[in-house]
């Protein structure tokens, strides 16, 4: 009995591992496949423009230089983020995101654009876009809203919390220092920041 059941295992255990392999290999070509086919428009002159899923993160700052941030459990900060939906401009997103989370009753004046990199969120999504837009707090109060149930809020100086305690943006702290900066250059500024130019980038 000894001597078959290791001529089965002998057998079973090559199929096996064809079978592991075989999956394996299966998971990496639809992968890569939905990676190949992400999904493109055409613009008017012919030129194939590829689409990417992108996020806007929010960085609130008063006029102490405190930024906005959110806590969902101990020891562990973020600010305003959320995606960018069909049609929205960067602007829009950025407001909208910040009316579900802080709430309809306060007064901003948008800044601008801090900084933008693409990270892997997930094995479908291998390139996603985040925008990190900064704005000048003005007044009103912050009422956490669907997306930041549950979680308390804080005005936080960048010595307030340290750099592992910030999960969004995960450790980056110096993104947020010069979102400070940014808003503290442009003060008294009156540009377009969101303007549209026919046939151009």
């Amino acid at each position: 009995m000894l001597g078959v059941a290791c001529l089965g295992f002998v057998w079973w255990l090559p199929q096996f591992f064809a079978n592991t392999l075989s999956a394996v290999t299966t998971l990496h070509l639809v992968l890569y496949t939905l990676n190949a086919l992400r999904p493109t428009i055409v613009a008017e002159n012919g030129r194939r423009l590829s689409c990417f899923p992108a996020a806007v993160l929010v960085i609130l700052v008063n006029s102490r230089n405190e930024l906005l941030l959110f806590s969902k459990s101990v020891d562990s900060w973020e600010i305003i983020a959320g995606g960018i939906e069909d049609q929205e401009t960067i602007l829009d997103a950025a407001l909208r995101e910040l009316e579900e989370e802080a709430g309809k009753n306060i007064s901003v004046e948008p800044v601008g654009v801090v900084h933008a990199h693409s990270f892997h969120y997930d094995q479908q999504v291998r390139n996603m876009i985040s925008i990190y837009y900064a704005m000048r707090y003005l007044d009103g109060e912050i009422l956490p809203g669907d997306d930041m149930k549950g979680a308390v809020f804080e005005w936080k100086s960048l010595s307030g919390f340290s750099e592992s305690e910030l999960v969004i943006p995960n450790g980056q702290k110096w993104i947020l220092e010069r979102a400070i900066s940014l808003v503290s250059m442009s003060k008294g500024e009156n540009r377009p920041l969101e303007y549209f130019v026919e046939g151009g980038i």
